[in-house]
């Protein structure tokens, strides 16, 4: 190498400070390099959450309306509410379940892709830096070079960090749309928790008053044949007492009547016998 560098006219303390410089601009290369992959990786986890926020935010407000009409459902009580309510809970949750279905595959997906990309950059990076090593020592002009390529390198770092600012930015108007449309919808639980206990109390007390109508028509109903039994009994025992008096009417008169056969024939006979009345006159 000092002989080349003989060759070309150059001392052999220049060639060393041109190493030098050259290696130092490799190691600003490679640490300029690693920033921006850096960058990038960052970069890549905003715009992932951006897009998360996002889909966040259209699942909240595609689901809004379900809640909306839900409570206008229950307020008109019955079983049908309860239906509406479950039938909407069960679509909420199987959404949920297949994005986050979606999400996990997808993220698996660009992990390994991402993974993939990261061990083929690492493999051609290395080999870019040793041949680049092996160049720097032959090449005099590499400096320049490095220096376009961290020029280049620069505005790449400089337009990323700013689309990272963009995206901060954007994150942020999300997260206050997010959290705005999180309290709307906490809201609106509250006032569907509110309606539901009041349709349970009412559908308790309906319940209690239906079944103070099935206890009073029952004790009516007790009560009616109650009574039907107690005046039956009282008509049969009238009807046995006057059938016993009507009999003992017709014994006193069959009575009555044998007494007053017995008297006639008295006085038949003590007309008869005069004689029988003088002796039991004195006596």
């Amino acid at each position: 190498m000092s002989n080349g560098n003989n060759q070309n006219g150059n001392p052999p303390h220049a060639d060393a400070v041109a190493l030098g410089d050259n290696w130092r601009s490799a190691l600003c290369v490679t640490s300029l390099y690693d920033a921006y992959v850096a960058l990038q990786h960052e970069a890549d986890a905003l715009r992932d959450e951006n897009r998360a926020l996002r889909h966040a935010n259209d699942l909240l407000r595609a689901t809004q309306p379900a809640h909306g009409h839900a409570p206008a459902a229950a307020a008109r009580g019955g079983p049908e509410a309860d239906d509406v309510d479950a039938s909407a809970l069960r679509q909420e949750l199987r959404l949920a379940q297949a994005e986050r279905a979606q999400h996990a595959l997808l993220w698996d997906k660009q992990r390994g892709e991402l993974e993939r990309q990261v061990a083929d950059f690492r493999a051609r990076w290395e080999d870019a830096r040793d041949k680049y090593q092996q160049r720097v020592l032959r090449d005099p002009n590499e400096a320049q070079r490095v220096a376009l390529s961290t020029q280049s390198l620069q505005a790449a770092l400089e337009r990323a960090t700013a689309e990272k600012a963009e995206l901060v930015v954007q994150c942020r108007e999300l997260a206050r749309r997010l959290g705005d449309a999180e309290r709307q919808q906490r809201e609106a639980a509250e006032t569907w928790s509110t309606r539901v206990e009041e349709l349970q109390r009412r559908r308790e007390r309906d319940a209690a008053q239906r079944v103070s109508m099935v206890l009073n028509r029952w004790l009516l109903q007790r009560t009616g044949s109650a009574w039907r039994r107690w005046q039956a009994a009282v008509m049969t025992a009238r009807w046995q007492h006057d059938a016993k008096q009507q009999q003992l009417l017709q014994e006193k008169e069959r009575c009555e009547a044998r007494q007053r056969r017995a008297t006639a024939l008295m006085r038949r006979a003590l007309e008869s016998a005069p004689g029988i009345v003088r002796k039991l006159g004195p006596a």
